[in-house]
């Protein structure tokens, strides 16, 4: 087995001769969930970098998904409307502008989708509407889990 410094030289060394915007992005133990399908998706990546790659080489391509165990690669032509916390899940955004896709907090995934829903309700004054939510979490919650039903 390859230790995790050689991984890690490896990986820098690689990160380095790659454009910034797509592979950099890389979330590990992200997924996220799309509202359309992808352009594109199969096994000829077998990797999270070479799926970096193949987006980064496609002008519509936004966003990709990379499944640890199966080796898929999914290409998405726009950023994902949320994310949650999965282990087997590789999410890379490309570009600047999905740097706010909310993530979604709770125990499966399944919840994430049904809240995920709601972000696309339009509000008069979003801005607004985020700064009151959170001021409402800001009182001594400290240690406080809080989860979206």
């Amino acid at each position: 087995m390859p230790s995790l410094l050689s991984f890690v030289l490896a990986w820098t060394i690689f990160s380095l001769a790659v454009s910034a915007s797509c592979l950099n992005s890389a979330l590990h133990g992200k997924i996220g969930f799309f509202s359309k399908a992808p352009l594109a998706f199969g096994y000829t990546h077998p990797s999270p970098s070479e799926c970096a790659i193949e987006c980064e080489s496609l002008s519509t391509c936004q966003a990709w998904l990379f499944t640890v165990n199966g080796k898929e690669c999914q290409l998405y032509g726009s950023g994902p409307v949320a994310q949650a916390e999965n282990a087997g899940f590789i999410l890379g955004l490309c570009g600047e502008e999905h740097a706010n896709t909310p993530t979604v907090s709770g125990p499966s995934a399944s919840r994430a989708i049904v809240s995920a829903s709601h972000s696309s309700v339009p509000t008069p004054n979003p801005n607004k509407a985020s700064a009151d939510h959170l001021k409402r979490h800001q009182h001594g919650h400290v240690g406080h889990h809080h989860y979206h039903h």
